[in-house]
């Protein structure tokens, strides 16, 4: 039997092996053999599930440091691919909304070229969403980054650094050799783009994080308001305003500086600006309500005084606008030669075209505004006296409401949906010009004017106050004649005197109605009498009233306020009055100008003139003149 045990124990196992290490002859131990038989067993199966998750540990270790790549599958979708270093991979899905080829642009910005190496886009063909981002420092980081804040989604089963790695194996190489010719434009300025008015609410352009500053963005254009009936009242206040030309200058400068873009591309601009010369406690925010375009109710209007920097950086960022410059009054002789050195500067940009002005290496599309307590000498200013002639009440009170607003906003509308019979106007104008390129784009702002406001059936010559088409040639020399007006001026007062009374003042003097007076040192004349000279002689009064300013500057024309006028008391009457010095119309060996004019007790002796010895002021001798 014991036999027969051993024989059964021994061979279990085909090899002969015996599978139980422990063996005891005497059945007293069998139990304790058995309990040890079975340890036996269990340690063995524990040594083997320790080698079978160290050799697992080892494959997870050989694939952590294979590194992760991406490529694009055939169903046009990114795979992230983890390799270990056996050759196993691993694919899972790298973007759930980004499909197709991808392609990289290099940014260009032609108004500012120093960000022109600083900006990529990479475009996915089938998704058609962007990734832009600053290539300057790029890391995997940064990139991993940029895909984040341009709104792609990753597949939530991988991890970021896996992410990382698989982006920087797909896009650095492509990022680091954009081929010649592979760029995207960007114009950066508000103003019209493709047909399109842009502002910063409908941009078009691409924005991200780390993008420069482009001035669209914070160019708003206000549309909140429109119709016929704000449209009238802007027309109503234009057509108050006294002198035709200015009427018509004043309204073609808003023009101008909206559609300058697109007489740019058609080679027409203007070569002036206007010049306005502030008469009294003007408010400078009124041209503001008239001029600016965008940001309006934020009044914009630069400094001549300002640093060349200050000015070029604005500059920088306008189009389609009117640029509104202030030129500082009260200033000490250097700050004024500043101020006028700028003010060249600006006008050589705006008006001249000047590609090396104010360092700014294009053309600006844009009109040019000054504000100005003298008038300008300069060969490209349009001089316009700014009193209460041209501010009217009814004016000032349009300004002041949003009436500028909707005429400003039906017009790019207008311009926008008309936007070919526009260019079609321009190109026409183009080939007809006559040398005076000024004078052309007035023209060819009257017409596209004149088919705006038939769109929204007003008649344009009639709601101005203009009749039928206005006389170019006339008002472009009204405009700019740079004759000296003083000497026509002081020989209209003088030619005229005999038709009214020229009374000496001195206390106690008695009113004559419409009689100018005179002293040693001053003579006045109503304000009434003056433009009635003025108009039988045919001297505009933008003229006169631009010779006004340089005599108030020359101190020979001295007001009682900040204005032009004196108000003069005569035996308690009250007259607003022009008050000169007598001298500006006296001449040596003619007959002073109270000599001139009618004397109301000696009319019998109104043939005897006075004669003034050119070394005495002093009145000798009364003969036949």
């Amino acid at each position: 039997m014991q036999n027969q045990l051993n024989q059964q124990v021994t061979h279990s196992r085909p090899n002969g092996e015996c599978t139980k290490p422990f063996y005891y002859g005497d059945s007293i131990n069998a139990v304790v053999v058995n309990a040890l038989n079975d340890m036996h067993g269990r340690l063995t199966d524990i040594d083997m599930q320790i080698k079978l998750r160290d050799t697992q540990l080892a494959r997870k270790r050989r694939k952590r440091n294979g590194r992760c790549t991406a490529c694009l599958y055939t169903d046009n979708y990114y795979y992230l691919i983890m390799a270990d270093e056996d050759g196993e991979t691993c694919n899972k899905v790298l973007f759930t909304n980004s499909k197709g080829e991808f392609y990289v642009y290099r940014i260009y910005y032609p108004k500012y070229t120093e960000y022109n190496k600083k900006f990529v886009a990479v475009v996915f063909s089938e998704t058609k969403n962007w990734v832009c981002l600053n290539v300057e420092k790029l890391t995997e980081k940064r990139l991993y980054d940029s895909f984040i804040a341009a709104g792609v989604k990753f597949d939530l089963k991988n991890t970021s650094n896996k992410i990382k790695e698989a982006l920087w194996d797909l896009f650095a190489e492509a990022i680091a050799n954009i081929p010649d010719g592979s760029m995207i434009e960007v114009n950066g300025t508000a103003g019209w783009n493709n047909g399109k008015w842009e502002h910063s609410k409908n941009f078009t352009g691409i924005s991200f994080p780390g993008n420069p500053e482009l001035p669209v963005m914070n160019k708003y254009f206000c549309i909140k308001y429109s119709g016929k009936e704000l449209l009238e009242k802007f027309w109503r206040g234009i057509s108050s305003i006294e002198n035709r030309y200015c009427r018509i200058v004043m309204l073609e400068m808003i023009v101008s500086g909206v559609l300058a873009s697109l007489f740019q591309d058609a080679e027409i601009y203007s070569d002036h600006f206007l010049n306005f010369v502030l008469v009294g406690r003007r408010d400078k925010e009124l041209f503001c309500h008239l001029y600016q375009v965008f940001n309006r109710g934020r009044w914009q209007i630069q400094e001549a005084s300002d640093k060349e920097k200050v000015i070029s950086d604005n500059i920088r960022g306008i189009n389609d606008e009117i640029l509104i410059v202030s030129m500082p009054d009260g200033l000490d002789a250097y700050g004024q030669r500043k101020s006028e050195k700028n003010l060249n500067r600006i006008v050589n940009k705006i008006c001249r075209r000047d590609c090396s002005s104010l360092n700014i290496p294009w053309k600006v599309n844009a009109s040019l505004v000054v504000l100005n307590e003298f008038v300008s000498d300069l060969d490209s200013a349009i001089n316009i006296i700014a009193d209460e002639c041209i501010f009217t009440s009814e004016l000032t009170d349009m300004l002041k409401g949003n009436a500028v607003d909707a005429f400003l906003y039906e017009l790019v509308t207008y311009v926008e949906a008309h936007m070919a019979e526009v260019r079609a106007v321009i190109k026409k104008w183009s080939s007809n010009q006559d040398g005076n390129m000024s004078l052309v784009l007035l023209k060819a702002i009257w017409e596209i004017l004149s088919e705006f406001a038939r769109d929204k059936g007003i008649d344009l010559a009639v709601a101005l106050g203009i009749p039928g088409t206005p006389d170019w040639g006339v008002m472009w020399r009204s405009l700019t004649d740079r004759q000296e007006m003083g000497e026509r001026m002081v020989k209209a007062v003088r030619s005229s005197m005999s038709k009214f009374y020229v009374k000496e003042k001195y206390f106690g003097c008695g009113y004559v109605k419409d009689s100018c007076y005179y002293d040693n040192e001053y003579f006045w004349i109503p304000i009434k009498v003056f433009k009635e000279i003025m108009k039988t002689n045919c001297i505009p009064s933008n003229k006169y009233r631009e010779t006004l300013v340089k005599w108030k500057q020359q101190e020979l024309l001295l007001p009682d306020e900040s204005g032009l006028t004196y108000k003069l008391r005569v035996d308690g009457a009250a007259i607003q009055t022009y008050r000169f010095r007598k001298a500006l119309f006296d001449q040596p060996l003619f007959v002073p100008i109270e000599g001139l004019g009618k004397d109301e007790e000696h009319e019998s002796e109104k043939g005897m003139r006075v004669v003034w010895h050119p070394q005495n002021s002093e009145n000798y001798k009364q003969c036949k003149h």
